[in-house]
């Protein structure tokens, strides 16, 4: 991987302790990533997405009392910007379609595909943008001192 700033902050919002905490320390050792915070559940991160910015939220749809979608939509509503990976034990193709159909960015069947999930973040396109205008902007400051 190549060296990089650490530019995203990252939440994570699943009731299973054994999963956050495995995904936090694989995320915390990415270059790319600043911070990773943890949710158990709809009432935990919605105070959570209201104070801080996050540009990757991870959202198990399957949380407790059905909130997973609600927390889809209120991310959607409130946070456009901020990548969306569903994750799931679900995997059909209706929710794969209903996480289409409200804008998620990727959808990860945990029991299959979870390995997945650090390419994905590692391959956003717009992580070596904000990479180059770093550097130009460092650039910039060094030659006008």
């Amino acid at each position: 991987m190549n060296s990089i700033h650490a530019i995203y902050q990252v939440l994570v919002v699943d009731q299973s302790k054994i999963f956050t905490d495995r995904i936090s320390l694989l995320l915390n050792e990415m270059d790319c990533i600043k911070s990773v915070d943890v949710a158990t559940d709809f009432e935990q991160a919605t105070p959570m997405i209201n104070q801080y910015f996050f540009d990757i939220i991870l959202v198990d749809m399957e949380l407790p009392e059905k909130k997973g979608f609600a927390l889809l939509q209120y991310i959607k509503a409130t946070s456009p910007k901020t990548k969306i990976i569903i994750i799931t034990n679900k995997s059909d193709d209706y929710y794969r379609a209903w996480g289409a159909k409200i804008g998620t960015d990727y959808f990860i069947d945990k029991s299959a595909d979870c390995d997945k999930i650090l390419q994905i973040i590692t391959d956003f396109p717009h992580a070596e943008n904000i990479v180059n205008t770093m550097k130009s902007y460092t650039n910039k400051q060094a030659t006008q001192h």
